[in-house]
């Protein structure tokens, strides 16, 4: 009896079944094809593939599968992820909607990932207190992931509180301590956040190693933290260590291309600081930020590669289009840098720094009303940081300024820092030292004065609020003595001492400034001659100063130093000579003239002034040149050239006769003649010699 064989269809399921069970995902997709082939539409042969392609990355292929209609309505979650993947983020959100009760757990922390990504830390947050309040939130990395919404919502401040509450501390795990150090330095704890940071990367070191992970493959995964380390090292003005960091980042081959781009970014900004004279810098750096443009973009364009576009949150993309658009400008590479700022000014027309940049662009291309005009109208969006405090919201206005100053319009320049600034810019030390500098340059005194008087009153009333507030201390003593020295240019003497008065029982008399007030006030008083003054200065002098010309004759001094000056010796003289004219002037006797002595002229020898030229040779009109270009040198080269020439003719071999050359006769099968030996005469034998047997 035949037994029934399983179709063919059969087998290849029993076949996936079994590669399932092994995770190969490469096979899996094979034996889906197959199926498909012979079962096209298959459900599950549509699922199996489409997970096989999540599982190797190949996320556009699954993408493909996942359209497929019939898969449409059952995997909302796998297209989700998808989309997530492919950076497609709004529509892995729209997508998320959909995802049923099965998939709750997945789809909201899919969706935190999604929320991080689009820079929307308070939506990540929600996410993952949802999670935390379910009780979903036990994995060390879901843990993870919820101090970085905080740090991402700016809720840097809340991570102790919640790091207790999750039951986690920094030791746990580096990845921890890295988000920990990250929101020290949210918070402006830099020296605490570097402790923090090392501590991570020593731990992480240690961690990788036990799981023997190569060295540079500890370098690829502890980049985050190189970076940030790197971050705070330039934060706190130390450049070339914050290099020393980045550099074996930017020479190796880091694998995580968002990391890679940071690490360049701040490579360039560290080189820079350090040394942007050096040889190559702009170069080498804008070569470095091109390198992470999309494959066949140019210098203009703001596509990135899709693995750091995908990474990288929307301020951060910016500022690595603003610093290579800034390294345009610097390197003098004027149309690139244009075209950059054009596109980023589209992207975000509600950003000071872009705003700022075109407007540097225009005025360097001469047309400054047209950059002043787009400084004027440029309003900050509520998300750009240039609404987020009021220096960042004055910098346009100080561009606007300096644009004007640079043109020559001191007028516009004060208007533009008086009235366009806010009232708690307008008496910072820097604004306030400027104003009052362009009133004297214009030759308002009035102006200058009154600015200084309104500044005092403005540290005045700081002073009386906060006593021991050393900028409001230095900023009413800095008025002081810009109005003692005001007054003194003025003539008002006694208005000037009264000031100095109030300056000195600030304690702000003994800097250099204030030195420099006191001497203009002693002379003051001296050409004056008000005693009482001087005598009040020199109460207020130190110890070593009040008794430095004690016991000198302080007149004989002056005359000493009168008739040693040689002003004084030259008036003398001429005083001297005025008197003695006078007197010869008054007896009648007429001013002998000086002889003047005339040289005797030196001749040569065998000179005869009757003959021409004197009777002597003339020059040699070839004594102007080299003596190796006169024709006497070179009839004298000729002539040696001539001596070391060799013999004439030619020197080669001359006719050999055939007949004796044994070479010739051997190839023409003749026997060469043998040599006969010399003649010798027949001599009779020596007695004692030996015969020819020899000795016996």
């Amino acid at each position: 009896m035949a037994t029934d064989q399983p179709s063919e269809l059969e087998q290849c399921f029993e076949k996936l079944q079994k590669v399932i069970s092994q995770n190969e995902h490469g096979k899996i997709v094979k034996l889906t094809d197959t199926i498909l082939r012979l079962s096209p539409g298959d459900v599950d042969a549509l699922a199996c593939k489409a997970i096989a392609n999540l599982q190797l990355g190949e996320y556009e292929e699954a993408a493909k599968v996942l359209a497929h209609r019939q898969l449409q309505q059952a995997m909302h979650f796998e297209r989700a992820y998808c989309c997530y993947r492919l950076g497609k983020f709004d529509e892995a959100l729209r997508l998320l909607g959909c995802v049923g009760e099965a998939h709750a757990s997945g789809a909201l922390q899919l969706a935190a990932q999604v929320h991080f990504r689009l820079d929307q830390g308070q939506a990540c947050v929600e996410a993952c207190s949802k999670l935390k309040a379910a009780g979903q939130v036990s994995s060390l990395e879901l843990k993870t992931n919820l101090l970085a919404a905080h740090v991402s919502a700016g809720l840097s401040a809340q991570l102790p509180e919640l790091m207790r509450q999750l039951g986690i501390k920094p030791r746990d795990s580096f990845e921890i301590a890295f988000n920990r150090a990250v929101g020290l330095a949210e918070v402006g704890d830099e020296e605490a956040a570097e402790t923090a940071v090392k501590a991570a990367y020593k731990q992480g070191e240690e961690a990788l190693f036990d799981e023997e992970f190569t060295e540079e493959e500890v370098l690829g995964e502890l980049a985050p933290l190189t970076v940030l380390l790197a971050f705070l090292l330039l934060s706190s003005g130390r450049a070339a260590a914050a290099l020393d960091k980045l550099q074996p980042l930017v020479a190796g081959d880091i694998h995580a291309r968002d990391i890679a781009a940071l690490a360049a970014n701040n490579w360039a900004v560290a080189s820079y600081l350090t040394d942007a004279q050096q040889k190559g810098f702009y170069s080498r750096s804008i070569r470095k930020l091109e390198s992470l443009l999309d494959k066949g973009s140019s210098g203009g364009s703001l596509a990135l590669d899709p693995d750091i576009d995908t990474r990288l949150n929307a301020q951060q993309k910016q500022l690595l289009h603003l610093n290579r658009a800034l390294l345009y400008l610097m390197s003098g590479k004027l149309e690139q840098a244009r075209e950059l700022s054009g596109q980023l000014l589209a992207a975000h027309p509600g950003d000071a720094s872009v705003t700022m940049l075109r407007a540097v662009l225009l005025a360097k291309s001469g047309m400054t009303a047209e950059a002043d005009k787009l400084l004027e109208d440029f309003q900050p969006s509520s998300s750009s940081n240039s609404s987020s405090s009021p220096e960042e919201a004055a910098r346009p206005t100080l561009l606007r300024a300096q644009l004007a100053l640079e043109a020559g319009n001191a007028a516009a320049a004060l208007r533009l820092l008086g009235s366009g600034l806010p009232d708690e810019l307008q008496m910072r030390p820097a604004v306030l030292a400027t104003r009052v500098a362009l009133h004297e340059q214009t030759g308002d005194t009035a102006g200058a004065e009154s600015l200084l008087q309104s500044a005092l009153q403005h540290w005045q009333a700081a002073t009386t609020a906060a006593p021991r507030d050393p900028a409001a201390s230095a900023g009413l003593g800095w008025c002081l003595q810009r109005l003692v020295a005001l007054k003194l240019t003025q003539g008002a003497a006694a208005d000037a001492m009264s000031l100095y008065q109030q300056l000195s029982k600030l304690g702000g008399a003994g800097s250099t400034t204030s030195a420099a007030a006191m001497a203009q006030l002693a002379r003051a008083a001296a050409a004056a001659g008000d005693a009482q003054a001087v005598a009040a200065l020199q109460k207020q002098l130190p110890g070593s100063y009040a008794t430095l010309g004690a016991g000198l004759d302080l007149d004989s001094l002056e005359d000493a130093a009168r008739s040693a000056s040689s002003s004084r010796r030259k008036e003398e003289a001429a005083r001297r000579r005025e008197e003695q004219e006078a007197a010869e002037e008054s007896e009648g006797q007429p001013k002998a003239k000086r002889a003047k002595k005339k040289r005797k002229p030196r001749l040569p020898k065998a000179y005869d002034p009757s003959k021409p030229n004197g009777g002597l040779p003339l020059p040699d009109p070839e004594r102007w040149l080299p003596k190796w270009q006169r024709s006497d040198a070179k009839k004298k080269q000729r002539r040696r050239r001539d001596r070391q020439e060799t013999v004439k003719g030619s020197q080669g071999a001359g006719k050999v006769d055939e007949a004796l050359d044994r070479a010739a006769k051997a190839e023409r099968g003749e026997e060469p003649e043998k040599v006969k030996g010399q003649a010798k005469p027949n001599l009779p034998a020596r007695a004692g010699g030996k015969g020819k047997g020899g000795r016996r």
